[in-house]
This record gives C-alpha cells, sequence and structure tokens, in this order.
C-alpha cells in the first residue's frame, strides 16, 4: 500500500512538472509572438490585438512617433547603427511613459504609445510632452487626444499618425497635437 501512494505522488508530481512546463512554453511563446526582437517592446500584432480591448467610451490618448534620418543613418554608419538607434529608441520611450502603458514598434521606425484610460487629459498631455522633448532631435511626434471617449482607439492613433506626418513636414513642431 505505501509503495502504490509512493507510485501515485510520484506520477502526480511529474504531471504537475509537465503541466508547469507546458504553460512555460506556451508564455514563452506568446511573448515571442507579441514583442518586437530588437526594441523589446510589443509588435504590430499585439497592437492589433490591444486595439480591440478599448471601450468605445472610454478615454483614449495615443502617440505617435516616427524617428527622423534612419535612413541616413543606415546609409552612412550602417544597418547594425540603424539597429542600434531603433534599439535605443525603444529604451528611451521606456523610460519616459508609465509602466501601465503601452508602447509598441509599429514598424521600421515608427512607434505607438497607448496610454491607459485611467490617467487625466493633463496627465497625458504631460506624458506627450515629455516624449516630445526627450525626442526632439531624433523623432516627429504626433499625439491625438479623445478625453471623452467618442471615438475608436483606430481612429485616435489615425489622427495621432496624421499629426506625426505633419510635423515631420513642419520641422518647427515639436509636439503636434489635437484635442477630438
Amino acid at each position: 500500500m505505501d509503495n502504490l501512494i509512493i507510485i501515485l505522488f510520484v506520477y502526480l508530481g511529474m504531471a504537475l512538472i509537465i503541466m508547469i512546463y507546458q504553460q512555460l512554453k506556451i508564455s514563452n511563446l506568446e511573448r515571442e509572438i507579441n514583442t518586437d526582437e530588437l526594441t523589446g517592446l510589443y509588435n504590430q500584432k499585439k497592437y492589433h490585438k490591444d486595439l480591440k480591448s478599448f471601450n468605445d467610451s472610454e478615454a483614449k490618448y495615443a502617440i505617435f512617433l516616427d524617428m527622423n534620418n534612419l535612413k541616413t543613418i543606415n546609409d552612412t554608419l550602417g544597418h547594425d547603427a540603424g539597429s542600434e538607434a531603433i534599439s535605443q529608441m525603444g529604451k528611451g520611450l521606456k523610460k519616459v511613459v508609465r509602466e501601465s502603458d503601452k508602447i509598441y514598434r509599429f514598424g521600421g521606425d515608427e512607434f505607438i504609445i497607448l496610454l491607459g484610460s485611467n490617467i487625466s487629459k493633463e496627465k497625458a498631455l504631460k506624458i506627450g510632452q515629455r516624449v516630445s522633448s526627450q525626442f526632439a532631435s531624433q523623432a516627429s511626434v504626433g499625439m491625438a487626444l479623445d478625453p471623452e471617449g467618442k471615438n475608436p482607439m483606430n481612429v485616435v492613433v489615425k489622427k495621432a499618425d496624421d499629426l506625426m506626418y505633419e510635423s515631420k513636414r513642419n520641422k518647427e513642431i515639436e509636439l503636434n497635437l489635437e484635442l477630438l
């Protein structure tokens, strides 16, 4: 009887170890699927998943950045230097936003920051200004604010993207923002 109990505990222990191992594999796989390899930020796939999670009636704030002169860096210093510049941009962005905000490397040299709905318009503006001042010479920045939740998040992000391109064309604009 004692041997049977020991065998049962060994079997249950092994089954538990296998389950934990499989769960860790799944977690690592999800992380790989949703994370940009170069920056460690969320990627475009994760961005599209997260867009669906925003409630239409909640406040929405989006910041869109596009690095300036990445082509020049790549052409003059090489693609390793360009990759390093992108990596450093990601690290810098992590330092100027809250832990609850989500940063995505959207593609190439474009980044999107989605601020959580649990923030006031004033605090969102401060974060936008901090991002803009930190990266004024390195990136063009657009920010769209929808504090009343009148628009879906994809509309807010599209507006931030449009504002970023307007900022890129007009070099005098440090932070191009609009209240929706």
